[in-house]
């Protein structure tokens, strides 16, 4: 892969200039206003990372800074981490996604039932399909059994061989594939609060916090799920949402099956599930059937927000 100056160029004068820097402090402003004189040497930087397949360290490495959320201000979890990377390093992290994402999008093969991270793909196509099967169903006459399904920090658990194997059939070789090899590997973050800087700490898996390419990779990850199964399913990045049409209780021994298959795939690629999140949903006559997700028995609920609204 390689990449052109026109790119570069465009990228950088559509950067948002409210957003904050990385560690290095070069602040999308900054490189706006240079863009026409930065442009260049940044095409032939990015052009060797690619052609070396090695990303600069100071690249790899994350500023955490805690927001408050409200509550009591000694208590950690009142707290949301905000990941800074250098936005050098995000400008080409746009011109490699751009270039996995026409790859992927170009030859059908992230799976349709992926609604998260893609373009005319959005929380409200999941929810108009999820309506339309539904109100088909109950107006024939038939409840649905839903399973509302929640991975536990997914995005931060990815484990990074599996995601290179993923990557490789998906497509995704030589030179291309170990670039993005070497920038997942040695990443490390640091806790900035009120100026101070805490220690680096390793980052072993997970795609990175705040990165341009995360969410794509997480859909690489994620994509061979929808194959497992045999009843409705839709995704939104790592929240999966499946169903079925119950007319017998063999429509419920299919979607337990299908659970089992997920949970099967959880365990194969190191994401477990978030158990006290996971529920079941019935819309329409009620059918008793007592479903389970590895050794967690799924509670019912009368009502469940859906997980692309978060």
């Amino acid at each position: 892969m390689t990449v052109n100056a026109e790119s570069v160029l465009l990228i950088l004068l559509g950067l948002n200039t409210k957003k904050s820097p990385g560690a290095d402090e070069i602040t999308p402003l900054i490189l706006k206003q240079c863009a026409r004189s930065l442009y260049t040497s940044l095409t032939d930087l990015f052009n060797l990372s690619l052609n070396c397949s090695m990303v600069p360290m100071d690249w790899k490495c994350g500023t955490i800074t805690p927001i408050f959320k409200g509550g009591d201000r000694s208590d950690v979890s009142n707290y949301r981490p905000v990941t800074l990377l250098p936005v050098i390093s995000k400008v080409l992290e746009r011109l490699v996604a751009n270039k996995l994402t026409k790859h992927l999008e170009g030859n059908n093969i992230l799976s349709i039932a992926q609604h998260g991270f893609r373009k005319s793909h959005s929380c409200l196509s999941n929810l108009l399909l999820t309506l339309d099967d539904w109100t088909l169903a109950i107006d024939n006459g038939n409840p649905i059994h839903a399973c509302y399904l929640d991975m536990s920090k997914a995005f931060d658990r990815v484990n990074h061989s599996i995601l290179l194997q993923k990557l490789k059939q998906h497509g995704v070789t030589g030179k291309l594939l170990a670039w993005l090899e070497n920038y997942l590997m040695d990443r490390v973050i640091q806790v900035r609060v009120d100026g101070a800087l805490s220690k680096p700490v390793a980052v072993t898996s997970g795609v990175p916090q705040g990165s341009v390419l995360g969410p794509t990779l997480f859909l690489i990850y994620a994509n061979d799920i929808p194959n497992l199964v045999r009843c409705k399913i839709v995704l939104f990045a790592d929240d999966i949402k499946l169903w079925a049409s119950i007319r017998t209780s063999e429509g419920c021994v299919l979607l337990q099956e299908d659970l089992n298959a997920l949970y099967d795939w959880s365990l194969r690629n190191k994401l477990p599930f978030n158990f006290q999140k996971c529920k079941m949903l019935n819309i329409g006559k009620c059918v008793e059937f007592t479903y389970i997700l590895g050794p967690h028995r799924l509670a019912w609920t009368t009502d469940e927000k859906d997980g692309c609204l978060d």
